[in-house]
């Protein structure tokens, strides 16, 4: 007769996150392409679609719209849909998932390299890490003074774990798709693996 071993048992092992809150000031990127850089990957968050203009470029529309941390910003334009696509926000190899805190942000458009503000309201729409899908609007309103300032706008408490953010200018006096949504200090936590 042989002996009978019982197989081990395998504990189910949930995962451990590190939180790290970020500050996405752009403030020390820097454009290397002539007109627009894409960000790509920054403080381990993916930006799909969003660029930072060339130094000239940002001095420009900071004398329109002075961004809360100077001299550079992230931007969505016409241009950026063109080469990538849809604007949005993603977790990838080193951040699991994120929550969204604040970010300021403005619109404005651009003729021919002279620009000014535009009012606007974009909406975010976030994936949860289970699938669940979460929305917020926010209007930028176009003031009077020059320079303009970007509007701090604080996310609601839907938005946490999330994997994805998407960005859709929904309302513009011109055609959205001759908008520029222009954002700066996008406050997150982000969750890597510990």
């Amino acid at each position: 007769m042989g002996l009978v071993v019982a197989a081990p048992t395998l504990e189910a092992r949930t995962p451990t996150y590190v939180a790290t809150q970020y500050d996405a000031n752009f403030d020390d990127l820097s454009a290397v392409l002539p007109d627009i850089t894409p960000i790509g990957t920054y403080k381990n968050l993916t930006f799909q679609a969003f660029s930072i203009p060339a130094a000239a470029q940002a001095k420009l529309v900071n004398n329109i719209l002075t961004p809360p941390s100077q001299p550079t910003f992230g931007a969505f334009g016409l241009g950026d849909q063109v080469l990538a696509g849809n604007p949005g926000f993603a977790a990838n190899s080193v951040t699991q998932f994120f929550d969204f805190s604040s970010m300021y942000f403005a619109c404005s458009i651009n003729t021919g390299g002279v620009f000014f503000g535009l009012s606007c309201r974009v909406q975010f729409t976030g994936t949860k890490v289970n699938g669940d899908t979460v929305l917020q609007d926010f209007t930028f309103t176009t003031q009077t003074t020059v320079p303009g300032s970007y509007e701090q706008i604080f996310f609601s408490d839907q938005f946490t774990n999330l994997t994805e953010v998407t960005m859709t200018i929904i309302e513009s006096p011109t055609s959205p798709t001759l908008t520029v949504f222009l954002f700066d200090n996008l406050v997150f936590t982000g969750y890597s693996l510990a």
